[in-house]
Order: C-alpha cells, then structure tokens, then sequence
C-alpha cells in the first residue's frame, strides 16, 4: 500500500505542478484585468479673460494639490454658463454677474477675484492718462485723433471684443454707461482685441489686468484720472465667479474651496495682478 502511494505521488506531482501555475496566471491575470483608480477630473468652462488671468499655471497648482484633473474649455461667460446648464461642464468660471433666473434654478454663485478693466496702447503712443468722459469719446469716436487727448497727430484706431463676451458686456455698462461703442475693428477672442491694438502705434483697446498681467513687452496700460489699475479708487473693476448647479460637491467643491484658498489668492495677486473678493 505504501508503495502505491509512493508511485502515485511521483505520477501525480507533474499534474498539481501544472494546476499550481495555471492558478498563479489565472489570479495574475484577474489582478492585471482589474483597471486603474481613474483619477478624478473636473470639467470647466471658462471665459477667455478669467482663463487668462488665472493662467494655466493656476489650474495646474490645483491639480497639484488636489489630484484632480481639469478637463477645460474656453469661451464666453455665457457660454460657459450654457454649459453648465445643458450639462456639458461641471462649473463654470464667469465674469458677469448670474442671472436671477439661474438664481431661481438653483445654481450657485462664488465670486474668488476682482479684476481691473484697462487701456491698452502701444508704447510708442505719447497719451499717458485718460479721464472716463474721454476714454468715451474715443470708443464712441466723438474722439477721433490722439492730438485731442495730448497725443500726436494721427488717426485713433479703436479695437473691440465681440458683442457677446462679458469683457463687452462689463465695460459697456461700467465705462461706456450707455454710451455706444464704435469699433474699427472687432475681436472674436475677448482677450485678443487688445493684443492687436498693441501693435499699431495709434491703436487702442481694453482688457482685463489679468489678462494684461504676463503680456509681452509691446503695450502700455494708460491710467484713468491718475490712478492705475491696481490703486485705491481706480473706477472700473469687475468681479470674477465659480458656478455650479446645484451645491458643489466632491472634486468640484475642492476647486471652488481652492480658488478661495490663501495660497491660491496669494498666487492671483502675486503673479497675476488679480485681487480676491475677500
């Protein structure tokens, strides 16, 4: 009987040999079958000026800290807010003021920067101040030369952001008051008008100082009644805010605690030129 057993051991140890590592590979197999933790990420739509003054470099310090991903798409503020609506983002980055109506839907809104409108020139250009009654004239062009302003004698040429961006829309309201603007040449890009006007010695547009904050050397930003942008009492300031539908939550809440955190406002002001609201 022992020797039965004996051979039936030898025979046997080739078959539970092959079992063995069949059972490895099958469990070696299941764990590299089951997929990766995929990381977190948020979607964001972003007007082209708040992206600008954030900076890529704001968003990357976010997923540094957080682990969270920013899946971004760049548009108007009223673009971006349609997003959010049809679903197509989780937050939206808008630099007007939300809507009652959207109120009243429940979204949410956080304001995190207040950001300066300015005039951009070209360097070259002798004009150094501007009072709002004139920066008017020139975007109405009831002001059309520089001479009538303290400049040379050369025709204004005056760039513009299309009708539908919040850039318009806030310096419409905030320096035009009414007042209607008359460009030579618009902008699809918010952002872009001011970069053109740069380059033509007698042009002239405006931005947002974060969006100006980082430019090339090529422009000059003109005080408005002896203030600059970043002193007490420069009169045209707008405010930059986080939308969400609904309370945020999850990677979406940390980006909007983020964006009100110290270090992160420390880095707007400091790199950017951009005050936070607190």
């Amino acid at each position: 009987m022992k020797g039965i057993l004996s051979k039936f051991a030898i025979r046997s140890w080739p078959l539970a040999l092959v079992i063995g590592l069949c059972v490895s590979l099958l469990g070696a197999n299941l764990v590299a079958a089951t997929p990766a933790r995929a990381a977190e990420t948020i979607r964001l739509a972003s007007s082209a000026q708040i992206y600008e003054s954030l900076g890529p470099e704001g968003l990357d310090l976010f997923t540094e800290k957080s682990g969270v991903k920013v899946d971004l798409v760049v548009t108007t503020s009223a673009t971006a807010i349609g997003r959010l609506e049809n679903g197509l983002c989780d937050v939206a980055a808008s630099a007007e003021g939300l809507k009652s109506f959207y109120k009243s839907q429940g979204f949410m809104e956080f304001p995190f920067a207040r950001d300066a409108l300015v005039i951009v020139i070209n360097p070259q250009n002798k004009v150094l101040d501007l009072k709002p009654d004139q920066v008017q004239g020139i975007f109405h062009k009831s002001i059309g030369n520089w001479k009538q302003v303290g400049g040379e004698d050369l025709p204004i040429l005056v760039f513009a952001p299309s009708g539908d961006s919040a850039l318009y829309h806030n310096f419409s309201n905030m320096v035009m008051q009414g007042v209607e603007i008359t460009p030579d040449v618009t902008t699809a890009k918010s952002t872009f008008a001011a970069d053109v006007a740069r380059r033509y010695k007698n042009g002239i547009s405006f931005v947002n100082l974060g969006a100006a904050h980082g430019r090339p050397e090529g422009s000059r930003i003109v005080k408005i009644n002896g203030l600059a942008p970043d002193a007490a009492g420069y009169p045209f300031v707008q405010a930059f805010s986080l939308v969400t539908k609904g309370e945020p939550k999850g990677a979406v809440q940390k980006f909007v605690e983020f964006v009100s955190s110290k270090e992160f406002c420390d880095y707007l002001t400091k790199k950017r030129g951009v005050l936070p609201c607190k």
